[in-house]
């Protein structure tokens, strides 16, 4: 893939692209209007589409730069390989292009450029549709050019099409947001993608145009509802492929009537039924008998999350079903697992030759299981079963190794869940969701900030989060059914994409790009102006006020939620003063500053904490490890009180784990949701002298205000906690406390904290100009690292009192007592204090 991040590439300057948009053969149904201002068509429903174009070369050329774009996703092959795959997730009227060079797939003579298109029909966790214009927006489309020599290859009418009927796709519940696939491989010839098949039946692809007054019947982007396509932006995903070498069980089960369409709860319902029968494990290629009326059940263990493109590789006969359901989790038993179980998985029916089952959806999973059945008796082999993985590369030297190997576990586990959940953009799990919630990804921003070289995906978190509402507010999740709804949101988690937009700042130092994204900064904070009370704080906000899993409250006047706008007050103030825009700095300021003297009612003296919130004008007990953190990130708490704070937010004998939906069993608790939702929220601590820890996502800000009191050195002992995570194989973080999926991006800080303030590397100016080194090493008496900026990799090396550091830039070092020193860039060497 060739690299597009900034502006167009220097094979395709022009605006207007030369390929056309191409969509499958005519349908009557879906004719557009004679005249209008643009019409609602009606989606289709789910529907994967063939496009094939054949062409001859003398010679292969050098370079063939190829660009392309579909609605809703594409996978591209040259001459029977795949090439890549795309675009990526984008809100419509931003929808993005990929560009490859194709010229080492090319041959001399006859070739074949072949691309699968998706159109998902509804939205999902991942895809919104557009709003459709004629017929713009309601079906597959696909748009292509290429330079290969001097013979330019476009999408037109030369090009054939085939709706396939081979794929499908089944829904689950409102949670699940990850499709899951329905492929018949006897609708479909296996190499439908080669030079060699013969498309002469295929009809010819239909070029579109547009249909709405004032397109004159455009047909070449840009072009309504899609607007002027735009570069990839990020790197082309990879991973390695994980086998499976073993079954943990290979056993033949009677097999039920079953109660629903669907290949994952059929394998429950499966399992559920047979429970008595004992598991026997085996090793792959594995042949199986299977009955009339039995089914064969195979499981595999991936011994970690992995997330990528299953595959199975098998020989069966014509209309064999093979089902597959993908777990995080082991099974227990319980075919009715609640909506906090994935119900991802896929069905196979078998062709009779040539079979393999290879996934075009991504899924993240540890456990696989499979089963294969038929109307009628027949032998089956399963010979591979494998995951294709496929996120984010992680580029660089970045490392970090102490004499603690406890602690260097964490630091591995917090790459490998961002990893995990590292895609086209960040998401909150692989395994359940893959949606973009603005909030968590901040968490994976500053991991990739401070172990990843390359910072694409880390500067997209804040370039797809920038998708307000009308109202100025942000989605809680963009591109997907969330956003497409327009309704409901989380405002606070608006609070933390404006923290990214000041990592951005802070990291990049890029002061157009970051300029670009403050006139909604400034309008997500003007809108909580709206709940500005007579005290200057934040009361009674609508919506859904999250915060965090942990049972904290939100309700009437917010200390949390006014700590939180603060922060962005202050941060928005700082960055406004850098791009020159003064007078939104002096609004934010004013703000902030009437904010604080409000802000003084929270503070309880007697118990030496901040408490959650004040109800009818009355302060109520209950007090938060993010409350207090809360106040001293904002800056409204005094800085004489921070230590004491953290005291108490950090005291192990008065700490208590507690979530509003949260089940002790592993799971969302159904009833604790309801209630909530009703207005009841159960106070079952102490809550005059107990204090409820934050989940792992908010800890980050819990992690920071700990480091900001000059206490970086007990975040060792604080991020012990996340070794509770680790066990069983798992090598990643869990969504919360006791519950959750076991691989959530959100819960990655302690990564993040021991570059930032355990070995205290961060930009001492925008754009890591120069580096601050302010190590807090709490027990730590040896460490390794390497840091990614801008400028190169600043390496670090500290044995006892000495340390050694390599930087392409100066360096600030920064003493426990706030002393510093000039360092330049270079090698140097010196005493810590």
């Amino acid at each position: 893939m060739i690299e597009t991040s900034r502006g167009r590439s220097a094979a395709f300057l022009a605006l207007r692209w030369s390929g056309h948009w191409i969509a499958p053969a005519h349908d009557e149904s879906a004719e557009p209007p004679e005249f209008g201002f643009g019409s609602t068509a009606a989606p289709h429903e789910f529907t994967r589409v063939l496009f094939r174009k054949t062409f001859d070369l003398d010679a292969v050329p050098e370079a063939a730069p190829l660009r392309l774009t579909a609605d809703s996703r594409y996978v591209l092959f040259v001459n029977g390989v795949e090439v890549g795959r795309g675009p990526i997730r984008s809100q419509p009227r931003r929808l993005r292009f990929d560009e490859y060079d194709i010229a080492g797939d090319l041959r001399a003579g006859e070739n074949t450029i072949a691309v699968l298109v998706t159109y998902y029909g509804t939205p999902n966790a991942f895809w919104q549709p557009a709003a459709a214009n004629g017929t713009f927006g309601a079906d597959a489309l696909l748009v292509v050019e290429a330079k290969i020599g001097d013979q330019p290859i476009i999408s037109d009418d030369s090009w054939r099409v085939s709706r396939s009927r081979a794929w499908g796709e089944f829904h689950g519940s409102w949670v699940h947001g990850v499709p899951v696939e329905r492929v018949d491989a006897r609708a479909y010839a296996p190499d439908w993608f080669s030079g060699r098949y013969d498309d002469s039946a295929w009809p010819a692809a239909r070029i579109m145009k547009t249909s709405h007054i004032g397109g004159f019947g455009e047909s070449r982007p840009p072009t309504d509802p899609y607007g002027a396509l735009l570069p990839r932006g990020v790197a082309a995903l990879t991973g390695e492929t994980v086998h499976a070498m073993e079954t943990s069980d290979s056993s033949s089960r009677p097999r039920p009537d079953w109660t629903a369409d669907h290949p994952a709860l059929r394998v429950r319902q499966l399992l559920a039924s047979s429970e008595g029968v004992a598991p026997t494990a085996g090793a792959l290629p594995v042949t199986v008998s299977v009955g009339a009326h039995t089914a064969h059940h195979l499981k595999v263990d991936f011994e970690r999350i992995v997330a990528g493109f299953v595959e199975v590789d098998l020989e069966a006969p014509a209309g064999t079903v093979v089902d597959l359901h993908y777990r995080e989790k082991p099974w227990e038993g319980d075919p009715d697992e609640g909506i906090s179980a994935p119900t991802t998985g896929a069905r196979y029916i078998a062709r009779g030759s040539d079979d393999g089952f290879r996934a075009l959806e991504l899924n993240g999973l540890r456990y696989l299981h499979l089963i294969v059945y038929g109307d009628n008796a027949f032998d089956a082999t399963i010979s591979g079963i494998r995951v294709r993985e496929y996120h984010y590369p992680e580029v660089g030297d970045a490392f970090f190794r102490s004499n603690d190997a406890e602690i260097d576990r964490l630091y591995k586990a917090g790459v490998r869940t961002v990893t995990m959940n590292a895609f086209d953009a960040f998401t909150d799990c692989p395994t359940r969701e893959q949606r973009a919630w603005v909030g968590d990804g901040v968490v994976h921003q500053m991991v990739h900030l401070t172990t990843n070289a390359d910072w694409g995906l880390a500067r997209n978190y804040v370039a797809l989060g920038n998708s307000p509402r009308p109202d100025g507010m942000l989605p809680m999740s963009v591109v997907g059914e969330i956003e497409a709804s327009g309704g409901l949101t989380i405002p606070d988690w608006a609070l933390h994409w404006i923290h990214g937009v000041h990592n951005l700042q802070r990291y990049v130092g890029d002061r157009e790009e970051v300029a670009a994204f403050l006139p909604t900064v400034e309008r997500i904070l003007r809108w909580y102006a709206d709940y500005v009370d007579e005290f200057g704080t934040i009361s009674d906000v609508p919506e859904w006020n999250l915060v965090d899993w942990a049972s904290v409250f939100s309700t009437g006047r917010s200390s949390i939620l006014t700590a939180l706008w603060a922060r962005g007050l202050r941060e928005f103030a700082e960055l406004s003063d850098w791009v020159g825009n003064n007078g939104a700095a002096v609004w934010a300021r004013a703000h902030w500053e009437r904010a604080r003297v409000g802000f003084e009612d929270f503070w309880d003296e007697e118990r030496g904490r901040y408490v959650d919130h004040f109800i009818d004008g009355i302060r109520m007990p209950a007090s938060s490890q993010i409350a207090g953190a809360t106040a001293i990130v904002s800056g409204l708490a005094p800085e004489g009180r921070w230590s004491r704070i953290i005291d108490g937010i950090t005291d192990e004998e008065t700490l208590v784990v507690r979530s509003w939906i949260g089940s002790h069993t592993g799971g969302y608790d159904m009833q604790k949701i309801l209630d909530q939702q009703a207005g009841v929220q159960r106070i079952d601590w102490d809550a005059e002298r107990e204090v409820v820890i934050a989940e792992p996502f908010f800890s980050y800000v819990v992690h920071d205000a700990v480091a900001l009191a000059g206490r970086g050195g007990d975040l060792l002992r604080l991020m012990r906690r996340w070794s509770q995570f680790l066990v069983d194989g798992y090598d990643t973080f869990g969504e919360c406390w006791g519950w959750g999926t076991p691989v959530h991006g959100w819960s990655s800080t302690p990564t993040r904290d021991l570059i930032q303030h355990v070995l205290g590397i961060q930009p001492a100016e925008p754009g890591f100009e120069r580096v601050r080194f302010a190590p807090s090493l709490g027990t730590l008496t040896q460490v390794e690292a390497s840091v990614p900026t801008p400028h190169g990799s600043v390496t670090v090396s500290i044995n006892g009192g000495e340390a050694a550091i390599t930087s392409p830039v100066p360096v600030v070092y920064v003493a426990p007592d706030g002393s510093s020193q000039s360092l330049p860039s270079g090698s140097s060497k010196l005493t810590l204090a």
